[in-house]
Order: structure tokens, then C-alpha cells, then sequence
């Protein structure tokens, strides 16, 4: 794969059941190496379904009302995607982020957060937070790079760290 041209845009619902697919791999592609097993998948899956963890892409407009969801494409197809969803009143946290495999180490994620500090900050937020799994240690140092810090709790999600940068 030479040089790629992608683009980051609001989302379409035209998009939405690609966007489903696309967040049911990352959960296969993070839980399936390492210590893990298929058991947690299932019940990620499960805690996810039950939470209802994916209302918000049958529901942009209401789950994104002080926010959005952003489509990673190239060509037309979805590649990743990300969203800034209101927290409180000053407080935003971005949900959502997965680039495929595939486009990884191309600087998309890059990309992708900084576009999505930009509308956290034109949305007048003065945080953005945001949880991730152990699994992930790539995003996790894409986090830091950005000046995410590590931070206590503040929701009740399955996810193992939760990290948060003043905007």
C-alpha cells in the first residue's frame, strides 16, 4: 500500500452498519492475542450489547447532540473512525477511536486525534477523557504523545485505564 489519500468527516448513516462491522473487529483484533481469551470476548461483547454501547451509532444525533462522530475514509470505505461525545458541561470524551489494522503506522491516528481535539475545542470543552484497555498499547502511546495522562475512574466501563488532557 504506496501513499493513501483518506479523508475525516461527519459520519453518515449511510455508514453506520460498516461502522457496527468495523467496532466488532477491533473487539475480535484486541481480545484475540496476549492473555486473553475467547471468553472475554464474549463478555466484552456481551457487557457492551447490554450497555448498549453501540446505541450511539443508531443514534448519532441524540448520542452526538454536543459532539460528533467522525468516518475515516479512503476511497469511499471506511477505515476507522472516532467521536467526541459530551461528558458534562466542560468535560468531552472521545470515544470510539479505531483505525484498521492495515492503515496503522500511517500517521492516520495521528490525524484522527487531532482532529478531534480541534471540535472538542470548538465545542468549548476544557477536557477531553477517554478510556482504553490494557491491550492497547499502541493507542496508549498515541494518547501520551498527544498529553493524555493517566487519571482515576470516572465511569463504570469495563475498560482496564482511563487518561484525560486539559484542552
Amino acid at each position: 500500500m504506496g501513499n493513501i489519500v483518506i479523508s475525516i468527516e461527519p459520519m453518515s448513516h449511510r455508514q453506520i452498519e460498516d461502522a457496527k462491522t468495523l467496532r466488532s473487529r477491533f473487539i475480535h483484533e484486541t481480545f484475540r492475542a496476549g492473555p486473553t481469551t475467547s471468553a472475554r470476548i464474549a463478555r466484552v461483547q456481551a457487557e457492551l450489547q447490554a450497555r448498549g454501547s453501540l446505541s450511539d451509532l443508531d443514534d448519532m444525533e441524540g448520542a452526538y447532540v454536543h459532539g460528533v462522530l467522525l468516518a475515516v475514509n479512503e476511497e469511499g470505505a471506511l477505515i476507522g473512525m472516532g467521536g467526541v461525545r459530551r461528558y458534562s458541561q466542560d468535560v468531552c470524551e472521545l470515544v470510539r477511536m479505531y483505525v484498521a489494522p492495515e492503515y496503522r503506522r500511517r500517521g492516520i491516528g495521528s490525524q484522527l486525534i487531532a482532529t478531534l481535539l480541534d471540535h472538542a475545542t470548538g465545542y468549548g470543552y476544557t477536557e477531553a477523557r477517554l478510556t482504553t484497555w490494557n491491550e492497547c498499547r499502541a493507542a496508549e502511546r498515541l494518547y501520551r504523545k498527544f498529553g493524555f495522562v493517566e487519571i482515576a475512574r470516572y465511569n463504570d466501563d469495563d475498560t482496564d485505564l482511563a487518561m484525560a488532557k486539559r484542552l
